[in-house]
């Protein structure tokens, strides 16, 4: 079973999307900061359960769809998956 690290970008993501949400719909914010992290349990058993993320077209960075967003990892080692970033999917990413 791999270790999910969260990067201080991802956890910062998180944050900014629970606070607009939260503005209109307190429980729906909290559901989605539940389903960012019950989904990084399953990339500890699972980390291949992503797909290449097309704009960055290498095979390493990888995503999965929650809702409308993404979250973006990369596996590091057999052992160890970092959480680079949570993005609205309709955003095109041009940090990678």
């Amino acid at each position: 079973m791999a270790k999910v690290n969260w990067t201080f970008q991802a956890l910062e993501d998180i944050e900014s999307i629970v606070s607009r949400i939260e503005k209109t719909s307190p429980k729906f914010a909290s559901y989605l900061v539940d389903l960012f992290f019950q989904e990084a349990i399953i990339l500890e058993q699972f980390p291949l359960v992503g797909r290449k993320v097309p704009e960055t077209n290498i095979d390493k960075i990888q995503e999965i769809i929650i809702k409308k967003y993404r979250i973006i990892y990369t596996i590091t080692s057999k052992d160890v998956i970092d959480i680079l970033a949570v993005r609205y999917s309709a955003i095109p990413l041009s940090d990678f």
